[in-house]
């Protein structure tokens, strides 16, 4: 005979309910360290590509119109007695 089979079903004790698992909140913290991130590398990739790009226009400028004057500007040929000023802008006579 089985010992469980002897068993007066009343007396048994019911096995007691699984305890439910608590609900995990999502990690907002985790996601906004994530999307700040991204965010300054993003602003970090424009500053340099900028910075680039005023470099490269500099050099351009430089090549193209010759030495910077001392006070840091380029020559111009506006006022120059052989310039005259039309709809197309500045003109060598």
């Amino acid at each position: 005979m089985n010992p469980d089979e002897n068993m007066n079903p009343v007396e048994t004790t019911p096995e007691p309910a699984p305890a439910a698992e608590p609900k995990k909140a999502p990690a907002y913290g985790a996601i906004l360290g994530i999307i700040l991130i991204v965010v300054i590398l993003v602003v970090g990739a424009f500053y340099v590509w900028g910075q680039r790009l005023e470099e490269e226009q500099l050099l351009n400028t430089q090549e193209s119109e010759g030495e910077m004057l001392p006070d840091g500007s380029l020559p111009s040929v506006e006022g120059s007695a052989d310039v005259e000023t039309g709809e197309m802008g500045p003109q060598p006579r």
